[in-house]
């Protein structure tokens, strides 16, 4: 019999012991206020939480980590899950960052969730020939305010369009701005332009002193979207030692950047969702 343990200790310990790089960890200890550990005969066997996305509402996201993987405490955690998503009336589940076994995979199928998307966290391999068109791309710093308003609305619109299966929240243009700019690397070469018009962007975020990820692309023409990236990459090598990348399977721009660079890595990370009856 699997029960639930609704202690904070419980929770700190249990975190304690497993490995802090676990993507499912991490989200569990961002928000182990929600968290709740699992035991079968006195022994921990399981630890899951949940919470609601600021910019993907609609949902109830839950992460967990099943002891040995063991099925039954899967099905359990599922099943609070569900319980928790009709308390906040929410129409679906969906597990993010899922880099699970092919056991724990199946167990999922087994209880209607779907995969949703794929992202690539990948690192892209420097040192390689890069020819690009370095006199079109632009800084963010060196747009203007209107080229800049362009350029946000321009990424709002292409993020709600790739993220139609998990609709985006109706944010303010104040709260986009904040969430896209924080962090975001102003003196890389950024954006193609044409006329006053947008034509293409590659968008890179500062992680640390030796490391940032391309996280938005997009562009009329699929070409100089590589050929900005090209440069780019020719660029930031010669500031950061890893240049890394989420790209989503949803995005089909963002599947040609991960068809095009030679990668050092690359780790797949599985979206999975359910439908609440």
């Amino acid at each position: 019999m699997v029960s639930k343990v609704n202690d904070s200790d419980y929770v700190d310990s249990v975190l304690a012991k497993l490995p802090a790089d676990n993507e499912q960890v991490q989200m569990i200890a961002d928000y182990k206020n929600n968290a709740r550990g699992l035991t079968s005969n006195q022994r921990e066997v399981g630890i899951w939480t949940y919470w609601v996305n600021k910019i993907h509402p609609n949902p109830l996201h839950i992460a967990f980590v099943s002891f040995k993987n063991s099925l039954e405490v899967t099905q359990r955690i599922i099943e609070l899950a569900i319980i928790q998503a009709k308390k906040l009336n929410k129409k679906r589940i969906v597990i993010s960052g899922g880099k699970f076994d092919k056991q724990v995979q199946s167990e999922l199928v087994k209880n209607h969730f779907a995969q949703m998307r794929v992202t690539h966290l990948v690192e892209f391999k420097k040192g390689i020939n890069l020819d690009g068109n370095f006199e079109t791309a632009t800084r963010i710093s060196d747009l203007n305010d209107e080229q800049k308003d362009n350029l946000l609305n321009t990424i709002v619109w292409q993020y709600k369009k790739v993220h139609q299966i998990n609709p985006v929240a109706n944010l303010s243009v104040d709260e986009w701005r904040q969430l896209i700019w924080s962090d975001v690397i102003l003196t890389a070469p950024s954006v193609m332009i044409s006329g006053n018009e947008i034509s293409a962007y590659s968008i890179w975020y500062q992680d640390n002193q030796k490391s940032c990820t391309l996280a938005y692309v997009w562009a009329n023409d699929p070409q100089q979207l590589i050929d900005l990236i090209k440069v780019q990459i020719r660029e930031l090598s010669g500031r950061y030692a890893l240049l890394n990348g989420e790209l989503d399977s949803t995005d089909d721009q963002a599947m040609l950047v991960y068809d095009s660079f030679p990668k050092e890595a690359d780790q797949p990370y599985i979206t999975w969702v359910r439908e609440i009856e």
